[in-house]
């Protein structure tokens, strides 16, 4: 993602995605065809049991900023539909069941983005730093398990990470494509 936005092509974000979701159905399918869940290097570079929330995140900002274009939507779909495979790693739950709590959430995110909810200080607050907490949460689950003090810790190092990283990059990323 940082090299799509240092090359400038943050504005095709909707067309990466879709090639990005038809490399992870590919992929997935291959997983079930061959029985072979261990094909690390590609799951490192598509993620293919979790990519597509990330897509979905994407292209519910690009609704929201009004950059939605036919292409848009047809990756939030892909992404949507795409939960349909389910994640055997991870959940004790059937592939229809994921998909239906997957959509769920789409569609909370899709509705936080309205005017009620960006007026909510702490909402506003918590979304700034979100793509901070997405990265760092696994790591400080896995170090501390899963408790009210992991996510107390997990947020403030989201906070510290988006004012003394996140931000900072994003001012010295946007100075350069100036």
């Amino acid at each position: 993602m940082g090299s799509l936005f240092a090359l400038g092509g943050i504005r095709y974000a909707d067309r990466f995605a879709l090639a990005w979701i038809v490399a992870m159905t590919g992929l997935r399918v291959a997983m079930i065809l061959t029985n072979h869940g261990h094909f690390w290097l590609f799951q490192l570079l598509l993620m293919p049991l979790f990519g597509n929330l990330f897509i979905a995140g994407m292209m519910l900002y690009r609704l929201h900023s009004g950059r939605k274009n036919q292409a848009t939507w047809i990756a939030l779909l892909a992404a949507g539909l795409y939960s349909s495979f389910g994640r055997p790693d991870w959940a004790t739950i059937t592939p229809t069941i994921y998909f239906c709590v997957n959509a769920a959430f789409i569609g909370a995110v899709y509705l936080a983005t309205t005017r009620l909810a960006l007026t909510n200080r702490a909402l506003v607050w918590l979304g700034a730093c979100s793509y901070s907490l997405y990265l760092l949460h696994d790591a400080v689950f896995m170090i501390a398990g899963h408790s009210l003090l992991a996510i107390a810790v997990a947020i403030m190092l989201a906070q510290f990470s988006r004012a003394y990283i996140e931000r900072p990059a994003q001012l010295w990323a946007r100075g350069k494509n100036a």
